[in-house]
C-alpha cells in the first residue's frame, strides 16, 4: 500500500499544471499514486497530463466531462489505495522535495487524522470541537476515515471542498499542523472557480442551500448533532458568513435577505436546541437575539439590522482549549 494518494482535478489549467505535476512526482522518501483527473480540459492540460501518464507509473489519468472539482475529487477517492489521501489543485505547489514526507512523519508520529502545512494559526485556534472546516490544501487525511464513513464530496459549484473538510471533522480525534511543510497556493488565476463564483450573486444563496443541504442530511443520518453542533454554527460564522454571504448580500432584493436570514435561523435553532447549558454560555448575544426572532421580526426589520445580522465577524466567543503547540507545529484534540 502506498503511504499517499494525491488527486488532482483539472480544468484548462496549461499555463500551471505541468509545474504542479512535477512538483508532486519530485517528492522524495514517500510512496505515493497520483490520479489526475480531465473534468473537460480544451486546452493543452489533458495532453500534458498524458505525457507524464506513460512517463511515471504512479500517474494515473481519468478524463470525465466537466463534472465539477467535488466529483472529479470523488473518482480519486473511489480509486485510491493508500494509507493518507491530499487534494492538490492544479495550479498550485508544494515548497520542498520533502514536503509529503514531512506530513506523513508529523501525522504518524502523532497519531493525527488529518495533517496540515503551514497556514493561519486562526485555523487551529479553537477545541477540535469547534474547527469548522480547514482549506483544501490542509486536507492530508487519514484514509480509512473516508472508507469507513463513506465520505465523499458534494456536488456542488463552489465550496465543496469546505463542506466535506467540515464532514471529516466530525468523525475526527487529533489533528494537526506541520511547521515543517509550506504550500503555495495560486489565489488570483483566471478562471478560477472563486473567482467567478464572486460575481455570480443570483447563485449565491442557492450555493448555500446546497452546502447546508448535504451537511444537515449527513448529520441527521448519522446523529452527529450532540457532538457537533457547536462546530455547524463555527461553521456558520467562519465560512458561510465571510465566503458564501458577505460577497453578495448587499445585492440581494429585501425579500432574498428576508429569507436568507429565515434559513440560516431554522438551521442555527436546531444547533442550539442540541447543546447543553454549558455549551450555550459561549453563543454571543447577537446569536441568542437572531435565535427569539419568528419569521414576522424577520420580515418587518430594517436592512440595517438584517446586514448587522450578516457582517457580525463572532457569533461564538473564543474558547480555551488543549491544544498543544511547539516548535513542530500544532496538534488539536477533543477538550470539551
Amino acid at each position: 500500500m502506498n503511504n499517499v494518494a494525491i488527486i488532482t482535478p483539472f480544468f484548462n489549467t496549461e499555463n500551471y499544471i505541468e509545474k504542479c505535476i512535477e512538483n508532486i512526482l519530485s517528492q522524495k522518501d514517500i510512496s505515493l499514486q497520483y490520479f489526475l483527473v480531465d473534468d473537460g480540459s480544451t486546452d493543452k492540460s489533458s495532453a500534458l497530463a498524458r505525457f507524464y501518464q506513460k512517463k511515471d507509473k504512479r500517474v494515473t489519468l481519468i478524463r470525465t466531462h466537466n463534472q465539477g472539482q467535488g466529483l472529479a475529487r470523488n473518482i480519486g477517492i473511489k480509486l485510491a489505495d493508500a494509507e493518507y489521501i491530499y487534494f492538490m489543485d492544479s495550479d498550485d505547489y508544494l515548497e520542498t522535495e520533502y514536503t509529503l514526507s514531512a506530513l506523513y512523519d508529523f501525522a504518524e508520529h502523532n497519531k493525527l487524522d488529518i495533517c496540515s502545512p503551514m497556514v493561519l494559526m486562526k485555523y487551529f485556534d479553537n477545541p477540535l470541537e469547534c474547527i469548522p472546516c480547514l482549506p483544501c490544501k490542509s486536507q492530508f487525511i487519514k484514509f480509512p476515515i473516508i472508507k469507513k464513513y463513506g465520505l465523499l464530496q458534494p456536488n456542488i459549484s463552489s465550496g465543496q471542498d469546505g463542506v466535506f473538510s467540515h464532514l471529516v471533522l466530525t468523525r475526527c480525534t487529533r489533528i494537526g499542523m506541520s511547521n515543517q511543510a509550506r504550500f503555495f497556493y495560486t489565489s488570483k488565476r483566471d478562471g478560477s472557480t472563486f473567482l467567478k463564483h464572486l460575481k455570480m450573486h443570483d447563485k449565491a444563496f442557492s450555493i448555500i442551500k446546497s452546502h447546508y443541504s448535504f451537511i444537515l442530511e449527513y448529520y441527521d443520518k448519522n446523529n452527529l448533532w450532540k457532538d457537533n453542533a457547536l462546530r455547524l454554527l463555527k461553521f456558520m460564522e467562519k465560512e458561510t458568513f465571510p465566503n458564501r454571504l458577505r460577497p453578495h448580500f448587499k445585492y440581494f432584493t429585501k425579500e432574498q435577505k428576508v429569507f436568507c436570514i429565515i434559513y440560516l435561523k431554522s438551521i442555527i435553532d436546531k444547533a442550539i436546541s442540541f447543546l447543553d447549558n454549558d455549551k450555550k454560555d459561549f453563543l454571543m448575544p447577537n446569536l441568542l437575539d437572531i435565535s427569539k426572532l419568528n419569521n414576522y421580526n424577520i420580515s418587518n426589520i430594517s436592512d440595517e439590522y438584517l446586514n448587522n445580522i450578516i457582517y457580525n465577524d463572532y457569533i461564538i466567543k473564543h474558547i480555551s482549549n488543549d491544544n498543544i503547540v511547539n516548535e513542530f507545529g500544532v496538534i488539536c484534540k477533543l477538550s470539551l
